[in-house]
């Protein structure tokens, strides 16, 4: 074999294990797109409370807590502190809010909320608020088909949010 020809078989297999490479990335970006969660009160479902959904360690960006279709009392604020998580509500959902605060407090950027109604917090219904963040600003908030009823104050305020989309 001559050298130009060991060259050409060496250049080849290095393109062949670099798209392979290239396609296990692939791979492993679609594995990473998250867990879907389900929270209710049935016997098959991952968490019994909102509460217990949002405290999990194991929360990570690009999961989905679904709520079942049923009506949700959490007796304090829901503080959503994971970036990239999405909120589904599946079917006729309801959050009771009992909290003196905010009924759900979001202080995590690309938070997605949707398809549930939350009624009675003694503040904003949903408040999201950069905490500790060191500009002040959370980039990412989308709140879609949320109904908000007797809240103490505004129903959604985005306060500090570089991009929100609400409908």
């Amino acid at each position: 074999m001559t050298r130009d020809r060991a060259r050409a078989v060496a250049l080849a297999a290095i393109m062949v294990v670099s798209m392979a490479a290239v396609g296990a990335g692939f791979a492993g970006s679609v594995a990473a797109d998250g867990t879907t969660y389900e929270v209710g009160q049935g016997d098959d479902t991952d968490f019994q409370t909102i509460e217990e959904a949002l405290n999990n360690n194991s929360l990570s960006a690009g999961d989905t807590l679904e709520l079942v279709d049923e009506t949700y009392s959490p007796s304090g604020q829901l503080d959503v502190t994971t970036d990239g998580i999405e909120i589904i509500g599946a079917g006729d959902t309801t959050i009771e809010s009992e909290s003196t605060g905010y009924g759900i407090h979001v202080t995590a950027a690309d938070v997605r909320l949707a398809g549930f109604e939350i009624t009675g917090s003694d503040s904003y219904a949903i408040k999201v608020d950069a905490g500790q963040i060191e500009d002040g600003r959370l980039d990412g908030f989308t709140a879609e088909n949320i109904e908000v009823s007797d809240s103490g104050a505004t129903g959604i305020d985005p306060g500090c949010v570089s991009s929100a989309t609400s409908n």
